[in-house]
C-alpha cells in the first residue's frame, strides 16, 4: 500500500475520509451502488455528533481521520463491524480502517503520562503523544506475534484453542529479548510438544483487534509427538489438503493465507 504515514497535515490536501467508530463497528453509507465513508465535510453537514477527529495520515491528496460516534442517529450511514467491512471495503480502505481503529483506541487509553501522571499532548510530527512535563513519548502499542504453518510430509498441523472454536495454525506472542525464529520454536514446543526446523518468513499482517503485528512463517517438522498443552490448545493433529476440517479461519486472516498456501503449493 503506497501510503505516507504522518500526523502533520500538508496544507494542500483537497479531500478527507473520516473513519468513525462505535466500539469495533464502522460507519459506512451503503445506500448507493458502492460503499461510501464520510468526509469531514459530510460529518459537519449531516450534523452527526462525533469526537474530535484525529488526523493519522494521508496519501498525498486525501487526509485520513478517526473519530468516535456520539449519537444514535446517523442516517444515511449504517454500522458494520470491522470483520463485515472486510467484505465491503476495498483492500486499501480496509487497511486504513484497521489502522484507524488501533490509533483511536490507543488515543483513548493513553491520556496521561505513565511516569509522572501529567496530561499528554499530541505530537505535531509523528503518531505519538508527548508529556509536556517529563518529555516521555508514547507511541501506539504494537504486540509482535508469530504465526506458523508447520509441514510434515504432505500434512499441515492444525490445532483448536480452548477459547477459539476454529482449527488454525500455531501462534504466539514474542517475549522480551527473543528473536522471531526463537518464538516460533518455543511456542510450537510449548503448545504442541514438537520441534521444528527450517523456519522461513512468509508474510505479515497488522491485526488491530489485539494491537498485534502478526508475522507469518512456515516451518518443517523435526521431531516429537503432538502433545497439546491442555492450557491453550485443546486438540491438534496433522491434516492433508484433502481432509481439512470445515472450521477454518476466514479469508481475512493470515492464518487462512498460510493454510491456503499449504493447499496450493
Amino acid at each position: 500500500m503506497n501510503f505516507h504515514f504522518t500526523v502533520k497535515r500538508p496544507s494542500d490536501l483537497t479531500h478527507s475520509v473520516c473513519f468513525i467508530f462505535r466500539d469495533a463497528s464502522l460507519l459506512i453509507d451503503l445506500s448507493g451502488a458502492s460503499p461510501v465513508l464520510p468526509s469531514l465535510d459530510t460529518v459537519e453537514s449531516t450534523g452527526i455528533p462525533t469526537d474530535k477527529p484525529l488526523f493519522f495520515g494521508h496519501d498525498g491528496n486525501c487526509g485520513f481521520y478517526c473519530s468516535g460516534l456520539q449519537s444514535e442517529v446517523y442516517v444515511p450511514y449504517t454500522l458494520r463491524t470491522l470483520r463485515e467491512a472486510f467484505t465491503i471495503l476495498d483492500e486499501f480502505h480496509f487497511s486504513l480502517a484497521m489502522r484507524a481503529y488501533q490509533v483511536r483506541n490507543w488515543g483513548l487509553t493513553n491520556r496521561y503520562c505513565s511516569r509522572c501522571g501529567s496530561p499528554l499532548t499530541a505530537s505535531s510530527s509523528e503518531v505519538a503523544k508527548v508529556c509536556p512535563e517529563c518529555q516521555l513519548t508514547i507511541f501506539p502499542r504494537i504486540n509482535p506475534a508469530v504465526i506458523v504453518a508447520i509441514i510434515k510430509d504432505n500434512s499441515i498441523l492444525l490445532a483448536r484453542n480452548f477459547n477459539f472454536p476454529l482449527h488454525s495454525v500455531i501462534a504466539g506472542y514474542v517475549e522480551a529479548g527473543e528473536s522471531l525464529e526463537e518464538t516460533v520454536m518455543r511456542e510450537t514446543f510449548e503448545e504442541v510438544g514438537i520441534k521444528v526446523k527450517n523456519v522461513r518468513y512468509f508474510s505479515s499482517q497488522p491485526w488491530a483487534f489485539s494491537y498485534s503485528l502478526m508475522i507469518g512463517f512456515t516451518a518443517e517438522y523435526e521431531s516429537g509427538e503432538i502433545t497439546p498443552d491442555g492450557i491453550e490448545i485443546k486438540e491438534a493433529a496433522w491434516y492433508t489438503k484433502d481432509n481439512l476440517p470445515s472450521t477454518l479461519p476466514g479469508p481475512i486472516s493470515i492464518a487462512r493465507k498460510l493454510i491456503d498456501w499449504f493447499v496450493n503449493q
